[in-house]
């Protein structure tokens, strides 16, 4: 399909839930797709969008969507209040290419990202084109204020800053990960010690932005490094939740179980830090009084595997049935590929759908009719 096709041809020919996966038509209703941004109409409504994106969350790693040994409350919230996709997967299990998509709609291979940006290559002039039109700055261009804090990874370089594809402010890392306590990051376009869990830093942050932005339309991207490895250290409230978890593992041959339940321990605390401060945005929405005008959607970059299939990690996977972290082994498993995907808009989404219906954040933005 040409970049000059518009994403929505007819808006009648589409579902809601199609419209609302989405990004683009959930916001404003009336711009076409990537090519050049149309006036807001002045009746039309404009909502916010908050966007929070982890880091390497597998779809079974969430209490909604079955997991009955890990703690998340205020995902559970989400999927409660909003539409919970079953069958939602990313076009690629890493991160770079994946977020590219994200961002763009446009598959790895046309913006040339089709493998983790590794730092010497986002230092070095590999990163996100500018001619690969984002939907934040869409947004931004129809009178949206625009912010991303936590991870980047789309280009360490100069030239492919985030202020430069479409936000107005960031704050965060440029590389792909960073560390979890205490983490170096950009602040004010300065790379700066800050002190802190990483979670609870990106959070902060986006609270304080989006209180002070409030009273016009804004698009929040909250891309946090959790649950990526290192897991830990994690805040002790995060970690004491699972002190006394005999977690369930894969039931795979070969592997080490005192170090996969190990694994099972961190990447709770993880997602638990996570899903921790989702609560303290939920509740901020509330006390602004933001809820009925804000589109929530949460989602992960990619799968994960801590066992199944005998990998470790992502489609990049480490191969650990041997009972060692043994060598990559590329792959495409459903747990790779497969993320968890939640869209809650209070008075204009049924709370509690669930979609059984494949979808891919790639197939939302350039063909909505396949969601």
């Amino acid at each position: 399909m040409s970049n000059k096709q518009p994403v929505f041809q007819s808006q009648q020919r589409f579902p809601r839930l199609a419209r609302i996966a989405c990004l683009l038509l959930a916001a404003f209703g009336q711009t076409t797709g990537f090519t050049e941004p149309q006036r807001a109409q002045t009746t039309v409504e404009k909502y916010n969008i908050i966007s929070i994106v982890t880091d390497d969350q597998a779809q079974w790693s969430i209490s909604a969507y079955g997991n009955r040994e890990a703690i998340t409350p205020n995902m559970d919230r989400l999927a409660r209040e909003g539409v919970k996709f079953n069958n939602a997967f990313v076009t690629t299990p890493v991160c770079s290419p994946s977020r590219a998509a994200f961002l763009t709609g446009l598959y790895g291979t046309q913006v040339g990202i089709t493998d983790y940006l590794t730092p010497d290559e986002g230092a070095a002039g590999k990163g996100l084109p500018e001619s690969a039109l984002t939907w934040p700055r869409v947004l931004q261009q129809n009178g949206y204020r625009t912010a991303l804090f936590g991870k980047y990874h789309l280009g360490t370089a100069a030239e492919f800053h985030p202020t430069k594809r479409g936000f107005d402010y960031f704050m965060g890392s440029r590389q792909g990960s960073f560390a979890p306590v205490n983490p170096t990051l950009e602040v004010n376009g300065q790379m700066t010690e800050v002190k802190g869990a990483g979670s609870d830093i990106a959070m902060d942050d986006a609270i304080r932005w989006i209180a002070a932005n409030r009273d016009k339309p804004f698009a929040t991207l909250i891309h946090f490094r959790e649950p990526h490895l290192p897991y830990t250290p994690m805040p002790e409230e995060d970690t004491k939740p699972f002190k006394d978890l005999d977690p369930t593992i894969p039931d795979t041959r070969g592997l080490d179980r005192a170090q996969v339940k190990q694994f099972y321990h961190d990447y709770y605390a993880a997602i638990h830090a996570v899903d921790r401060n989702l609560g303290k945005l939920l509740a901020l929405l509330q006390k602004l009084d933001l809820e009925r005008h804000t589109i929530v959607i949460f989602q992960s970059d990619h799968g994960y595997n801590i066992g199944q299939h005998g990998i470790h990690t992502k489609g990049n996977g480490y191969w650990i049935a041997g009972g060692v972290n043994g060598p990559k082994r590329p792959n495409l498993w459903d747990t790779s590929l497969r993320i968890p995907l939640i869209i809650r808009w209070p008075g204009r989404l049924k709370a509690g759908l669930r979609s059984t219906r494949r979808c891919s954040i790639w197939t939302c933005f350039r063909r909505p009719w396949a969601c």
